[in-house]
């Protein structure tokens, strides 16, 4: 039968079991049975059978043994076989899944052509397989096949038989014994109850510190593991021995992202040498407890290992104190003053450099930067970290690289400097690639997803970041659901895209995380961009006592600020802008970075200019947008440039001096082409807004008829070319009934209904009669078009008339109101519907019931054949558009 592949073993589980098998069970499965239909059948109904499968996701590992059966076939296959073969086959089970010729015959009592003819024989059987491309190597053609044989063993005959292996691997392998190491360190340990229990740790920890050196870490995990439980056999245990390999299990543990296991591993080897008052090996612990803590929170446990440490240290300069000093400061972040981790940091770092060692001091330079992490320090900390990873490149130490290289990459960010955050990000990822440390691949999916988030890369990065978030919960990074929270809110944020979730979502990490108030602040921007004022005010108050005096001035404080700047602009507080607006003036140059490089929020000078807008202090509020303008142009990130258009555009319009209201409308051109391509759906309502606004449509306010058809062709811009003149003009028709609004109350919503189609009818015949085209209708609302002038009056007069002579009769008379302009066509859409649509729209708005007015430039255009008669004309104010007008009234 042809054998499953790992997705047809996982869907064979869900079918059986009625169950979703996790990932680790579909592994373990496959990898037992490799793929053999059968056996996988037999595997599954035996763990169904043992209720292991009723809760699947409760079960910490998978283990599958070998069910009766699969012992059964496996058992008739071998009955076939001869006695000696069996014999034969057993030892080679002992060996291993794979085994050597030589190997065998040492151990066996079977040598040259008979041992030959015995292998053949299982060959013939499909017990075993000759290796390709080799003449003295075989192999059990499944796995379960060799671990029948070997279970069938007894106690004492399996520990003499790895023993005499062990011995015999070391004698044919002497002269390459390192590469043998992981069979002589399995051997040995198999046959440590009743040989060398010594010998046994001592090629499992050989064979783990080669695992390591070639970054296979979870090979190096097994073995110590394996030196561990073999230790367990010395009478008594050396404990110093145990501590030690606890200390590397533990540091390895940690590189395979395997954290808690790794603060487990830790704690167990503090204990072990709180016992042997050794400081040395209790400072070690420390410093390894300490490799991965959760990111806004006091990690109380690990404050008290290294204050235990450092006072069971003897006095005196040491890389060992100085590591200590160095991982306190870090650690009391959020529970000590910014002078007390400044001078326990300092102290790391002179003691390091007075000792002449740099991984010491890179270890401090690197936890002083954590330490004292804020918005002050970014140049101290920007060169911290190039030392960092000149030290590094000094001493060969790619793991310290990567540090450096990481603190660079955000310290760069925040600068606004892209093109080198960039070859950080590259520098970051090429070594996360050579030191395939779970947690260091995590960071680089990470940065990769920032990338394409400050990229306006909006789908992209929801991708890359759902993936590192993956890849974190895999490295079992205490941070990754928080960074993932961080990196999916400016997403929403800049999308538009807020909703209740999202407020779920914000009150649960400020549970998990009180001593990080900048979830308080997330919040509350949430009910900023969901209008709820009172809500949004709420939180806002809680942050803004004594002038924000209480905001904590870490790792988070730029990003509060920038929040709360947002807030506050929407709540129109002024006197608490002037308080965040001191704050945030000295780091207007700054990019505004949120954690560990994981998102941005643009630059703060951007929120400088909301916050002197809110004062009214315009000229300062022009010069924050400009610098904010030219450092995301400079940067390439094209949602926050255009987000600072369209707020930059705000404040001009507010503002309104001279020439106010045109460069407004250019920048909110420029925002809406770049948010529309980007999909940035809420701010293309609002910078349309905006500038229907400028052009006299208040979307804000209770729209008319003609109002909201202006609105909706300018969003549309549907194409008008079939109905250009020759002359490349275009007649634009507007109407609607006078008082809709008292009518549709007055009639109830049936007998409007009735009378709204009935109005619909009448204007779209004479629509059709003259050649029209209706562009857009909603409700009583039109907007038409036509290639001749003369024909679109003409169609107004005869719609007038079909009213008049409709309302003779009717119990309910309608008066339509209608307005006329004629406008080149052939200009850019943005400038013809912003412009010529706008004025007939607002012609349209300044007519009575059964009124026709038209522009003067229509009127010139028409009157000359003398059929038209225009009244007197009248000067008229049109909204949104500057100067006097004067429009013409066409009698019928």
């Amino acid at each position: 039968l042809r054998g499953l592949s790992e997705r047809d073993v996982a869907r064979f589980i869900e079918i059986t079991a009625g169950v979703t098998p996790p990932e680790a069970l579909v592994e373990a499965v496959y990898r037992e049975t490799e793929g053999n239909p059968f056996f996988v059948n037999e595997v599954v109904r035996l763990l169904v059978a043992d209720g292991r499968l009723e809760r699947p996701e409760e079960v910490e590992s998978w283990s599958v043994t070998i069910p009766q059966g699969v012992r059964e076939v496996v058992g008739r296959r071998l009955d076939h076989l001869s006695e000696e073969c069996n014999r034969i086959l057993t030892i080679g089970s002992v060996i291993g899944r794979d085994f050597g010729l030589h190997t065998l015959e040492k151990v066996s009592d079977l040598s040259g052509d008979r041992l030959l003819e015995t292998l053949e024989e299982a060959a013939a059987a499909r017990v075993i397989a000759e290796k390709p491309e080799s003449i003295d190597q075989y192999s059990f053609t499944h796995a379960l096949i060799r671990e029948t044989l070997y279970e069938e063993l007894s106690t004492a005959r399996r520990v003499r038989l790895h023993r005499r292996i062990g011995e015999v691997l070391e004698e044919l392998e002497s002269a390459k014994l390192d590469a043998h190491l992981p069979q002589l360190a399995y051997h040995f340990s198999e046959a440590a109850q009743g040989g060398d229990v010594n010998k046994a740790i001592d090629y499992a920890t050989q064979a783990a510190e080669r695992a390591l050196a070639l970054l296979a870490y979870e090979e190096a995990v097994a073995h110590y593991e394996r030196a561990l439980q073999t230790l367990e056999l010395q009478e008594p245990p050396d404990e110093v021995q145990r501590c030690n390999l606890l200390l590397a299990l533990g540091d390895v543990q940690f590189k395979v992202g395997e954290s808690p296991k790794g603060r487990e591993t830790f704690q167990r080897a503090a204990g072990i040498a709180r016992e042997l008052r050794d400081p040395q090996l209790l400072s070690r612990a420390a410093l390894g407890f300490g490799e991965f803590f959760e990111a806004g929170t006091v990690d109380e446990p690990l404050i008290g290992l290294l204050k235990e440490a450092l006072g069971a240290l003897p006095e005196g300069d040491s890389s060992l104190r100085a590591g200590l000093l160095a991982r306190l400061a870090g650690a009391l972040y959020l529970s000590a003053s910014r002078d007390e981790r400044a001078t326990l940091s300092q102290e790391a770092v002179d003691m390091a450099r007075l000792v002449d060692d740099p991984a010491a001091l890179g270890f401090a330079l690197g936890s002083r930067r954590s330490a004292l992490l804020g918005p002050e320090n970014v140049e101290e900390r920007l060169a911290a970290a190039t030392e960092i990873v000149r030290l590094a490149e000094e001493a060969g130490d790619k793991a310290l690289a990567i540090t450096g290289h990481g603190n660079r990459l955000t310290d760069l960010l925040e600068q606004g400097d892209i093109a080198a955050v960039d070859v950080e990000v590259e520098a970051y990822a090429r070594l996360a690639q050579e030191l395939r440390q779970p947690g260091y691949l995590y960071a680089t999916a990470s940065f990769r997803a920032m990338r394409a988030l400050l990229d306006g890369r909006f789908e992209e990065a929801q991708r890359l970041a759902r993936e590192a978030m993956a890849m974190g919960q895999r490295a079992h990074n205490p941070n990754a659901p928080q960074i993932f929270g961080v990196q999916m809110f400016i997403l929403r944020w800049l999308q538009g895209r807020f909703g209740e979730g999202d407020v779920t979502a914000a009150k649960g990490f400020l549970d998990r995380y009180p001593a990080v108030p900048a979830w308080r602040h997330a919040l509350a921007l949430v009910y900023t961009e969901l209008r709820r004022e009172a809500e949004a005010r709420s939180e806002f108050e809680t942050a803004a006592v004594d002038d924000f005096a209480d905001l904590p001035r870490d790792v988070n404080w730029l990003i509060s600020v920038t929040v709360l700047s947002e807030i506050c602009a929407f709540l129109g507080d002024a006197r608490r802008a002037a308080a965040l607006y001191q704050l945030l003036l000295p780091y207007g140059g700054r990019n505004v970075v949120v954690g560990f490089a994981s998102a941005c929020a643009g630059a703060a000078s951007r929120s400088l200019g909301l916050l002197a807008t809110t004062m009214a202090r315009w000229e300062e509020a022009a010069q924050h947008f400009q610098d904010a303008l030219e450092m995301h142009t400079r940067m390439g990130v094209r949602p926050w440039l255009t987000r600072t258009q369209h707020d930059y555009a705000a404040m001009l319009l507010a503002r309104d001096q001279p020439g106010d209201r045109e460069k407004a409308l250019e920048l909110l051109a420029q925002a809406l082409d770049t948010a529309q391509a980007l999909g940035m759906k809420d701010l293309v309502e609002k910078a349309l807004a905006l500038k229907l606004q400028a052009q006299g449509i208040d979307p804000t306010a209770s729209q008319n008829s003609i109002d909201a058809v202006a609105a909706s062709v300018y969003v549309d811009k549907p194409d008008l070319r079939q109905h250009v003149a020759p002359d490349g003009t275009v007649t634009i028709l507007f109407s609607d009934i006078e008082g809709s609004t008292a009518i549709t109350e007055r009639l109830g919503d049936q007998r409007w209904l009735e009378l709204l189609r009935e109005h619909n009818a009448i204007v779209r015949e004479q629509v059709a009669a003259h050649e029209g085209f209706e562009v857009k209708a909603e409700g009583d609302g039109f907007m038409l078009a036509f290639q001749s002038a003369r024909r679109g009056i003409e169609c107004g007069v005869d719609i007038q008339r079909a009213f008049a002579a409709r309302n003779e009769s009717a119990d309910e008379p309608v008066r339509v109101r209608i307005g006329l302009h004629t406008g080149e066509a052939i200009k850019e859409a943005d400038d013809f519907f912003g412009k010529n649509v706008i004025l007939a729209a607002r012609i349209a708005g300044q007519a009575q019931g059964g009124e026709i007015l038209v522009s003067s430039l229509l009127k010139e255009l028409t009157e000359s054949g003398g059929d038209i008669e225009f009244g007197d004309g009248r000067e008229v104010e049109l909204k949104g558009l500057s100067g006097p007008h004067r429009v013409f009234e066409v009698a019928w």
